[in-house]
């Protein structure tokens, strides 16, 4: 699949609906991906 047909999909209000999902989880993203620099919303998401 090509980039626009996600870029298409993507929508802002979804994003922000998971990152508050997983913010209710309590996951310590800090001290499980230790030296590993990504944004702090893409670490939250990834360690739920």
């Amino acid at each position: 699949m090509e980039l626009e047909v996600y870029l298409d999909a993507y929508k802002e209000e979804n994003w922000e609906k998971h990152l508050e999902f997983c913010g209710e989880e309590n996951v310590d993203y800090k001290t499980q991906l230790g030296e590993i620099t990504v944004p702090e919303d893409i670490a939250l998401v990834l360690c739920c």
